[in-house]
């Protein structure tokens, strides 16, 4: 079981659930965290972040770590592997969808007419992920709907 751990509320939905299939079917979870110097700000645009590679894994990896403790606490049998790559989400998650039994990722939450709209991520992993692909949303009160 594959998961992208990006250290939002709705990634630590994705993260638990992860944990639970894979726990019910005796796999391991493979937990990803991706990360890149080139960030958006506010308005879209792109920037390069100034801070060394190692020091953006080093915060990637402490990130990954801190919110697998809980999934580890609960679940302490449950064999877990992480990653931490330098790239887009999209691009980590589908190099280790071929030797998934799945891909489990959280939905940022956006609804339009009670319609679940797909980030570019998500939409990635439905149409190219060789595996199923299965995309987590937080609970209704807390969805944001687009007009």
């Amino acid at each position: 079981m594959v998961v992208g751990v990006d250290g939002t509320p709705s990634g630590d939905i994705a993260l638990d659930l992860a944990g639970e299939l894979a726990e019910s079917i005796g796999a391991r979870l493979l937990a990803v965290h991706a990360w890149s110097e080139v960030l958006p700000d506010g308005s879209g645009a792109a920037h390069r972040l100034g801070d060394d590679r190692s020091d953006l894994t080093g915060r990637g990896t402490a990130l990954l770590e801190q919110h697998l403790a809980p999934v580890h606490e609960r679940r302490p049998e449950l064999r877990i592997e992480r990653h931490v790559v330098e790239g887009t989400p999209l691009r980590a998650l589908l190099d280790r969808a071929p030797a998934a039994h799945a891909v489990v990722i959280g939905h940022r939450a956006h609804a339009q007419a009670g319609v679940m709209l797909l980030g570019s991520t998500s939409r990635g992993l439905v149409e190219f992920a060789p595996c199923p692909v299965v995309v987590s949303r937080p609970p209704a009160d807390r969805l944001l709907t687009v007009a």
